[in-house]
């Protein structure tokens, strides 16, 4: 009878966990009701994983006396919520995060941070990635420039985005973490964007860290920071010492040169994967021919002549500084979905998988080798292959003709039996 009796009160605890309290269906986070502690998780890691936060999961678990102190096979409940509340979107904190500086940087304030965060102060230290919600009029500003390297007199390419529409902003370079030594005036576009050129001045020592700020100058503040410029010697030989984090690929981007250049430079590396913190290595100077954008022909199915009423639209992409464009931009060709590209583009090379055997110019001929099996979708896609083909080529200056195989077979030959 007791054993009847224990069997009967565990059922009836477990519906009981399993039913939401109160009666109401309450919506739980991306973790569920539960989750079971594993080994080496610790509270915050659990918070962040559930899109939650510490207090809420300790309110949540009043077993747990000490939030330092969780182990494993301990069931955490998930606390109910309702959701995000409206007109919010959902921002992951950066290590290094303040409130001041993510209501800067989405232009609205901290006291509308905490009203939109239940049980979120404003002297709580922010821990990398704890989940806020921000109102969706919150902008996200970027400023992005080009080369990221260059001796004193260098033009550097400013373009911004995502900035409040026709406003006035400072456009700021100096050193990080200093005052602007060159500054100047623009306005926004009708979509929030800029673009502009300012140039690093001759006061410029080589080996330092700069930076483009473009700030309002006028509420909403709103204010955004590049990735850091390297100041070159100009025609004398650069060095760089190898810190924590680097690599010849990232140096390669920093410096504007190819990590061919480099290697040649450095002959001592003998595995370009294998750099030490505090190596000493020399930086060419720039190739004049290093490219570092390339344009990638899309479809824009209807909205044109080619083949079955087609346009063939280009989308300029960034690439890491290389003197081989015409590999760069068959690669992004082969491998970029249109929907990616821009809204409403098509890629008819999505569904194929071809790989790059050769790719490189010859007195004005543009040669593309390439191998694997090619789908097109159907016989409108022929046109749009020849067509994507073509145009990734003669984009480039001294390229007249295009000659195409594809698993050794030319290109129309291979299209002929298709159709």
């Amino acid at each position: 009878m007791r054993r009847m009796l224990s069997i009967a009160l565990a059922v009836l605890l477990v519906g009981a966990m399993a039913l939401p309290l109160g009666g109401r269906a309450l919506a739980q986070g991306p973790c569920g009701e539960a989750v079971t502690v594993a080994a080496g998780d610790t509270l915050s890691a659990i918070a962040r994983r559930c899109q939650t936060t510490i207090a809420a999961l300790v309110e949540a678990n009043p077993q747990i006396e000490d939030p330092d102190l969780i182990f494993p096979g301990m069931e955490i409940r998930m606390p109910a919520t309702g959701g995000p509340p409206a007109d919010t979107q959902t921002y992951s904190v950066r290590p290094g995060d303040t409130l001041e500086a993510i209501a800067e940087r989405f232009g609205t304030s901290v006291d509308r941070i905490l009203a939109l965060n239940p049980g979120l102060s404003a002297s709580d230290d922010l821990e990398a990635g704890r989940m806020l919600n921000l109102p969706t009029a919150a902008v996200d500003p970027q400023v992005n420039v080009t080369p990221m390297s260059g001796p004193p007199g260098t033009a550097i390419d400013v373009q911004a985005d995502a900035f409040p529409a026709n406003l006035t902003v400072t456009v700021g370079l100096g050193r990080a973490e200093s005052q602007f030594t060159v500054s100047q005036e623009e306005t926004t576009d009708g979509a929030g964007a800029l673009s502009t050129t300012i140039t690093l001045p001759d006061s410029a020592t080589p080996g330092d860290p700069w930076v483009v700020v473009v700030q309002t100058t006028d509420l909403p503040r709103v204010r955004a920071m590049s990735e850091t410029i390297t100041v070159t010697a100009g025609e004398e030989a650069a060095t760089h010492t190898v810190a924590s984090g680097d690599t010849l690929s990232g140096l390669a981007r920093r410096y504007g040169v190819t990590i061919a250049a480099l290697l040649e430079a450095n002959l001592e590396i003998e595995n370009p994967n294998l750099i030490r913190v505090g190596q000493v290595l020399r930086i060419p100077a720039p190739a004049e021919e290093v490219v570092t954008t390339v344009q990638v022909p899309m479809i824009r199915i209807g909205a044109g002549d080619l083949g079955c009423d087609d346009l063939l639209v280009n989308v300029e992409r960034a690439i890491p500084p290389t003197d081989q464009p015409l590999r760069a931009a068959l690669n992004l060709l082969l491998t970029l979905p249109g929907d990616e590209a821009g809204e409403g583009l098509y890629n008819v090379f999505e569904a194929s998988d071809l790989e790059i055997e050769e790719a490189r110019v010859a007195e004005g001929r543009a040669i593309i080798g390439l191998t694997g099996t090619l789908s097109p979708g159907g016989v409108c896609d022929l046109p749009r292959i020849e067509a994507q083909l073509r145009e990734v080529a003669l984009q480039f200056e001294g390229v007249d003709e295009v000659e195409v195989t594809i698993n050794g077979e030319p290109l129309e030959e291979v299209l002929s039996e298709r159709g």
